[in-house]
This record gives C-alpha cells, sequence and structure tokens, in this order.
C-alpha cells in the first residue's frame, strides 16, 4: 500500500488524478474515457465507474508518479507532447468522421508536421505560424491561410478534448481578416484585369453574372431552350430551377441591359443548341465548383483583389441599382431575391466607393 495513495475521478472526457509535485498540486491526465462512458456522462451528468483495463493503466500511472515524486522531476507532462503523435493520432480519428473536406484539412496538418512534428507541443508558439505560412508562398490567399490556421487549431482543441494537452498554444494567434464577397466589389480595376487576362470562355460568363446579377449557378444551369426572345425583341432567360422554384416563384434573367450582352446570348445559344451554352476552354459546362477555382487563381495570380469571387459580380450589381436608386422591389423581383435579403445582407460598407458614386451622380446632375 502506498501513503497517500492519489485517487481517480472523471473529468469532461477522461479519468484524471491530483498529485503533489515539487510542492504543488497538480492535475494529471490518467486514461481516456470510452465512448460508452463519455455518452453515458453526457446523457445522465453521471461520473462512469472506471473499468478493469482503466484501472491498470491508473496503476500504472502511479507507479510514473512515485518516481517523479523521487526525483522531483516531472518525467512527462501531457505538454511535453509531440505535436507529431497528436496529429498522427487525431488523424486516425478523424478517418473515421464523414467530413468531406476532410482531405483538404489532413493535407494541411501534414504540412504542418513536416515543419513541427517533432517539437513539444508547450514549444509550439504564435511566430511559428508565421514561419509555415512562409514555407507555403503558395497559400496567397488570407482565406487559404486561416483554413490552414483552423485545421491545426481543431487538432490542439481535440487534443484538449482528449486530455492530451491542457492548453491549446495558438489560442491567442488569430484569424486574419478579410473581405467576404458580400463585402467586396468589383472596381474597373478588377474588371479589366479579367477582360485582359482570362480567356475568353471564362470572360462570357463572367460578363453575363456581372451584367444581368445573376447567381454563378443559375448562369451555369442556362440551355438555349432557356432563352426567350420577347415580341419587342427583348432577350430573357427563364430558368425552371432556380433558388425560390420551391416558392412558386419564376425566375427571370434578364439580358436587355446590354447591346453586347444580348449578342453573347444569342451567339452561344446558336454555338450550343442543346446542352448549357457556357463552356470552359475544353468545352465542358461551366460549375459552380470550377468558376470557384477559376476566381481563385485570378486572385493568386494577383489579376483580381482578395476577397473577389463570382459571387462579388452579382453582390456589385445589385449594390450598383440600389446606388442609382433602385427601389429595393424593382431590385429584389430583378435579380430574383426578396427586398429583405437585399437590405441585410447586399448593403455594403464600402464608403470610398458609396462615396465616388454620390460625387458621380451630383456631377452628372449638375451637368
Amino acid at each position: 500500500m502506498r501513503n497517500s495513495t492519489p485517487s481517480c475521478f472523471w473529468f469532461q472526457t477522461a479519468f484524471y488524478s491530483y498529485v503533489r509535485i515539487n510542492g504543488q498540486r497538480q492535475r494529471q491526465y490518467v486514461v481516456a474515457g470510452t465512448d460508452e462512458q463519455r455518452a453515458e456522462f453526457k446523457a445522465t451528468g453521471k461520473t462512469p465507474r472506471i473499468n478493469s483495463a482503466q484501472l491498470a493503466e491508473f496503476e500504472t500511472f502511479l507507479d510514473r508518479v512515485a518516481g517523479v515524486i523521487a526525483t522531483e522531476q516531472v518525467a512527462t507532462t501531457k505538454e511535453e507532447t509531440l505535436f507529431g503523435i497528436l496529429a498522427t493520432k487525431y488523424l486516425a480519428e478523424g478517418v473515421k468522421t464523414t467530413r468531406t473536406d476532410f482531405r483538404v484539412v489532413k493535407s494541411y496538418i501534414e504540412n504542418f508536421a513536416n515543419l513541427f512534428g517533432k517539437r513539444q507541443v508547450c514549444d509550439i508558439k504564435a511566430p511559428d505560424v508565421d514561419t509555415w505560412f512562409r514555407s507555403n508562398p503558395g497559400w496567397k490567399s488570407a482565406k487559404s491561410r486561416n483554413n490552414a490556421l483552423t485545421a491545426v487549431k481543431g487538432v490542439f482543441l481535440w487534443a484538449i478534448d482528449e486530455g492530451y494537452i491542457q492548453v491549446n498554444p495558438l489560442r491567442k494567434r488569430e484569424i486574419e481578416q478579410y473581405r467576404t464577397s458580400r463585402q467586396s466589389l468589383v472596381t474597373d480595376g478588377d474588371y479589366i484585369g479579367i477582360v485582359t487576362n482570362a480567356p475568353p470562355e471564362f470572360v462570357e460568363i463572367f460578363k453575363f453574372v456581372y451584367l444581368t446579377g445573376c447567381r454563378p449557378g443559375e448562369a451555369c444551369k442556362i440551355e438555349a431552350s432557356m432563352v426567350r426572345q420577347r415580341p419587342s425583341g427583348s432577350i430573357c432567360v427563364k430558368l425552371d430551377q432556380h433558388k425560390n422554384a420551391g416558392a412558386g416563384k419564376l425566375r427571370i434573367i434578364e439580358c436587355s441591359t446590354d447591346d453586347d450582352l444580348e449578342a453573347l446570348v444569342l451567339q452561344n445559344c446558336k454555338k450550343y443548341p442543346s446542352g448549357k451554352i457556357f463552356r470552359t476552354p475544353s468545352g465542358n459546362p461551366w460549375t459552380p465548383q470550377n468558376l470557384a477555382q477559376f476566381v481563385r487563381q485570378l486572385r493568386d495570380d494577383g489579376i483580381i483583389r482578395e476577397g473577389i469571387t463570382m459571387y462579388t459580380m452579382r453582390h456589385t450589381s445589385i449594390t450598383e441599382a440600389v446606388d442609382a436608386g433602385g427601389d429595393y422591389s424593382e431590385v429584389a423581383a430583378l435579380h430574383g431575391t426578396s427586398p429583405k435579403m437585399i437590405r441585410q445582407n447586399y448593403l455594403h460598407d464600402d464608403a470610398d466607393l458609396i462615396r465616388d458614386r454620390m460625387v458621380a451622380r451630383i456631377r452628372s446632375r449638375n451637368a
């Protein structure tokens, strides 16, 4: 029998024990709880009973503590766990999940482990993230860097929950702030950059989304059979499947706001009488996914600014219509949305652009 033998207790997801080391009473991790024990605790709030295998781990823990006390040194603490070991355990658990983006998360974690896998968690500091980013110059967008940082932070949060560590060493490292597609607006520089540098197949669908204000996904669905020419000669697109179809609302995309736009639509209908009228350089239909990838490449190449996406084209169209004095209901009907959504999501806070447009309107009235 040991004198003053520490007891074992349950805390959140694992068993711990209080021991006195170097004159201080410390809570030490003993062994992780089973899935059944965690489920029981979550459902009832009652402390689960330790099983025989965990009891054996506790006996090993007591022997280890006895040796630590004898030398007054902490042989191992949770913070001395190597990041590579935590990453391996986390990824082994993650493989069992159904997250569609786990492959990307895994690549970020393995990338970080290549640099800091042999470093103890307690020695990993916030500035190490900058070193990591500099070693990956391909992560040019703030969104990519934030996704990478979030993936690594996820390892530490999981390790805390599992009882391997107590503190997230990157807890004070904040993500970068950047404009979303509903905060940014397409400038003349963005427009010229795309028209000048992008292949004509992308320019076609870019101009269509920009000039009509439709959703990128709507543009990807358009077929020649959906294009209508009114008796007046104006062109429109009638979508049978769209975001508001469930509400019984008819979605009409007006194409007569620009002569070149009408010509583009009719030209592509003639070129592709069946199937989608907007195609990639390889001849395949554009999809929201490959559009997003293409725009991401334009951002990475510095052709367009950070925060610009395909959806930014729609946001710019709606914002310009509102800035020009358009009635919310009319603008909403034109863009296939609701006045409430426009007020909540599409009125931006870009003071410089608002001021420039106001000045332009005032000057045009006084001219």
